[in-house]
């Protein structure tokens, strides 16, 4: 149900040593950017940034000069720096300058209802940790992959919510250039 989703993007680096016989280990840190829209879940927008870090096994297989097949899996370590829900039903009035008609007016601002109190109760947690799986290609030094995460953290955030999950699962599409 869209109401219950998450949408976001990672932009960060991954490290990957790999032995001539394709084992090798996957890491790097990635910066994460969330948005949600529910009315349903009591808000209208929900905000988060974190940082994430993979610890994954990683198998690589050429298939030609040009072309390998990858697969890394293992755990995904995620720490929420900040996040805030916002309502939009809840606004003030500011007077602002309006340069092109050279006069004051009348502008709508909206209050940030709360910024996430990570760990309170109600609240999700701080730290998410995930099994993922990714599977992909590389095609000369360009890569694009598709993987899930099964959270492992119980959040709790909408515990009182019938039939909604408080774990993180993630579906990822991911594009990248390989230096």
């Amino acid at each position: 149900e869209e109401s219950k989703r998450l949408h976001g993007f990672q932009i960060g680096f991954s490290y990957t040593p790999t032995l001539p016989s394709g084992l090798g280990v996957y890491t790097g840190l990635m910066a994460e950017f969330y948005l949600s829209f529910s009315k349903a879940m009591g808000y209208d927008e929900f905000t988060e940034f974190s940082f994430y870090v993979p610890i994954h096994a990683n198998f690589k297989l050429p298939v030609s000069k040009e072309v390998s097949l990858m697969a890394h899996g293992g755990l995904g370590l995620n720490y929420a720096c900040h996040g805030g829900v916002t309502n939009r039903d809840d606004f003030y009035w500011v007077r602002k300058w309006n340069e092109v008609l050279g006069r004051t007016d009348w502008d709508k601002e909206y209050y940030e209802v709360d910024h996430l109190r990570y760990g309170k109760d109600g609240w999700p947690k701080r730290f998410n940790a995930a099994l993922e799986l990714v599977l992909g290609v590389k095609v000369q030094n360009f890569l694009i992959s598709g993987g899930y995460s099964w959270g492992l953290t119980d959040h709790q955030f909408y515990k009182d919510v019938p039939g909604c999950s408080t774990s993180q699962n993630k579906l990822s599409i991911s594009v990248g250039y390989e230096f």
